[in-house]
């Protein structure tokens, strides 16, 4: 079966917030706004952020901003803070890579904010002459203070301890998006579901009868 952690999947999660209110990625508000996420509004589909699911973390799709530094660090998304959205647990924050460091595969090919281990601001930049499969973009440190810039977020998934939602009723997220369920059964390689509602690849997951098997590495995040 294909490994997890060579997927691109994209789909759409959660909802952006600036200073705690929804807002259009756009169309932040405030001086220095505390940019955020709540939870999907499935009825509003224009405010969902988009995503791509890859190595085990959630990358931005949906450009947000132009944003400031001041803004980054009211938001926290500099060193990274926790937040909860439909239940799950996550670090938000921006690209967090070496200077100089490769870090996505050409398919990226927007101008992105980040920063490096040394907390220093950047861009990640396209090199244009590299070919597959051979990753074309790296960290390049950024000297104007006072730029505005559109940035990408990051979340990094805190995953739980399965075995204490067994038998309870939890949202996962997969490389396809969303479902719930309720945990049946869990093991060191997959878990077992019944009425699972999302949607399932045969490459980590099948259903066998009125339950879904998953494999663990597929599941992003659960939370109940």
């Amino acid at each position: 079966m294909e490994n997890t952690d060579n997927l691109e999947n994209r789909f759409s999660f959660g909802t952006l917030t600036s200073d705690g209110f929804p807002c259009l990625s756009r169309a932040l508000t405030g001086k220095h706004p505390r940019v955020g996420i709540q939870n999907s509004d499935e009825r509003n589909p224009v405010t969902q952020l988009r995503w791509a699911g890859a190595g085990g973390k959630l990358f931005g799709r949906t450009r947000i901003g132009p944003v400031d530094w001041a803004t980054i660090c009211q938001s926290g998304l500099n060193n990274g803070r926790e937040i909860v959205v439909d239940n799950m647990r996550f670090i938000f924050r921006i690209p967090d890579i070496k200077d100089g460091y490769a870090v996505w595969p050409s398919q990226w090919k927007d101008e992105f904010w980040g920063t490096g281990k040394d907390a220093k601001r950047g861009t990640i930049r396209r090199f244009c002459r590299t070919v597959p499969p051979h990753l074309d973009l790296v960290w390049s440190s950024e000297t104007d203070d006072v730029a505005e810039h559109l940035l990408v977020l990051v979340l990094e998934p805190v995953l739980p301890d399965l075995s204490i939602l067994v038998g309870e009723q939890v949202t996962i997220l997969t490389p396809l998006g969303k479902g719930t369920a309720r945990l049946k059964e869990t093991s060191d390689y997959d878990i077992m579901l019944d009425g699972w509602t999302g949607t399932l690849d045969n490459s980590w997951g099948k259903a066998v009868g009125s339950r879904s098997i998953l494999r663990r590495d597929a599941v992003l995040n659960i939370g109940s």
